[in-house]
């Protein structure tokens, strides 16, 4: 499980974008772009992490994901089994560390809408059970509502057809897998036949899997490959996102990016990766 979702981000996290892309897939900075595409026969797909919502800090965004899982495998982690203790931290960080919209417009934009009737949903590659936290869908959910996002609100699809396996308050959930074919099943469960597809995603891998995936079965795709996120990125600094990870783990406090840097300037660390060290080195935590 944990080893797809290296996979998944690292293939995420490299920035293709000087790839070519195909004519039904935009690059943008503005989620707004996509209305353009948008009427009443048309299925809205919006990805969540770096496309409607990311952390308030280095710590938990998805360059940290994929630094905590690196570090994991140098120090000889099995990553299909944990141990509680650093399962505890990663469930700290997803309840503890506060999200934000990418875009200050997307929670109303989604809540327009779906005001007028418009089939709107996250598609995500997030995990629907996880074994490092209970009930991961629901918090999934719990971090789109926190911003004012609620995709239970999209109006209902037909119950007689019985609930579609990854599928949950009104989000498809792939697992870290590609999106296309778990869209595809979506589409099929419920017997949709739109006359269009718009999804925005900050992943050009995804985009290009469901833009293969309508084409195979017929249905016009309108793809906006999303890079508001890009730069942000670009600057990720894992001594900051430590320091934010001891003072989580040790005081039970969140530290912004920049009260992190201000405490990176002043003291004298042995290396970026100080804290993650400490915390791989201490008995609890070692593997045996």
């Amino acid at each position: 499980m944990i080893r797809n979702l290296l996979r998944a981000i690292t293939l995420s996290f490299i920035f293709i974008t000087s790839l070519p892309l195909q004519a039904k897939i935009t690059e943008t900075h503005e989620i707004a772009d996509i209305l353009q595409e948008i009427d009443e026969k048309t299925l809205v797909f919006f990805d969540i992490d770096d496309t409607l919502i990311n952390t308030e800090c280095m710590l938990g965004n998805t360059p940290w994901w994929n630094y905590f899982v690196n570090q994991l495998i140098k120090a000889h982690y099995s990553l299909d089994k944990l141990p509680e203790e650093i399962n505890q931290i990663i469930q700290k960080i997803i309840m503890r560390v506060p999200v934000r919209l990418v875009d200050p417009q997307a929670a109303q934009m989604i809540e327009k809408l779906q005001q007028k009737g418009i089939p709107t949903f996250a598609l995500t590659a997030r995990l629907l059970k996880a074994s490092y936290i209970e009930n991961a869908a629901l918090y999934t959910h719990a971090h789109l509502k926190s911003v004012g996002i609620d995709f239970t609100l999209t109006p209902l699809l037909d119950g007689e057809k019985g609930d579609f396996e990854f599928f949950s308050h009104g989000i498809i959930f792939t697992n870290h897998e590609e999106k296309g074919p778990y869209l595809r099943d979506f589409i099929h469960h419920y017997q949709l036949d739109p006359l269009k597809i718009v999804f925005i995603d900050d992943s050009l891998r995804h985009m290009k899997s469901v833009d293969q995936v309508l084409e195979s079965i017929g249905i016009p795709f309108s793809g906006f490959r999303y890079g508001k996120m890009d730069h942000f990125h670009s600057h990720f600094d894992p001594l900051v996102a430590n320091i934010q990870l001891e003072a989580l783990i040790n005081f039970d406090k969140i530290l912004s990016d920049e009260e992190a840097y201000e405490i990176s300037q002043r003291d004298t660390f042995p290396d970026p990766d100080f804290f993650i060290h400490q915390l791989f080195q201490r008995k609890s935590c070692i593997n045996g």
